[in-house]
């Protein structure tokens, strides 16, 4: 035993640094295992699904019997989103409607469901609808008819209301029924 006792006398400190080498290579390759980090942030934005009503309106100088005036509600897509949209029209004088001749709606573009009337294309981002309706027309009094009393005096102030709501496209190839609903 006494060669290798002085064996590690003279090799000693070799023996030491080389222990404490081997430690610290190993502390510091298991914290650097530990403490690594890679991240890859999933970076989205939020679309926006927003719509604005526009509409060419040339209103007539005076509102009489057989009166025509061009009234053309349509929809602009200002999101960045595709989307769809749907549109209810309200008077706001009811009784207006004894006067006035039924709107002639775009069947064509519009499907109407309950008080709305739905717009059967997607619509992308800076799109417009076509008009839902294009005219008003006053309808022409006949001497049976009850409101044939009525003079220029006589005629209903009103407005046409247009509400519009729109609905986010989900899915690619999604359809406007399929969207709102609607079998």
């Amino acid at each position: 035993m006494t060669g290798f006792k002085q064996f590690l006398r003279s090799h000693g400190l070799v023996f030491g640094a080389a222990a404490v080498l081997v430690m610290a290579l190993s502390f510091g390759g298991t914290y650097a295992l530990l403490a690594a980090r890679d991240e890859k942030p999933n970076e989205f934005v939020v679309g926006q699904d927003e719509i604005e009503i526009t509409e060419v309106f040339v209103p007539p100088e005076e509102l009489h019997p057989g009166v025509e005036f061009r009234k053309e509600p349509s929809i602009v897509n200002t999101g960045d989103v595709t989307n769809f949209v749907r549109v209810r029209v309200e008077f706001s004088n009811e009784q207006v409607l004894d006067i006035l001749e039924p709107l002639e709606y775009d069947t064509a573009n519009w499907e109407k469901h309950g008080d709305f009337y739905y717009y059967k294309h997607a619509l992308q981002p800076d799109d417009t609808t076509t008009a839902l309706f294009s005219q008003v027309k006053v309808a022409e009094f006949r001497i049976s008819d009850p409101l044939a009393e009525l003079d220029d005096a006589d005629m209903l102030d009103f407005d046409i209301l247009i509400y519009a709501e729109s609905k986010l496209r989900s899915v690619p190839g999604e359809t406007w029924d399929a969207a709102w609903g609607i079998s």
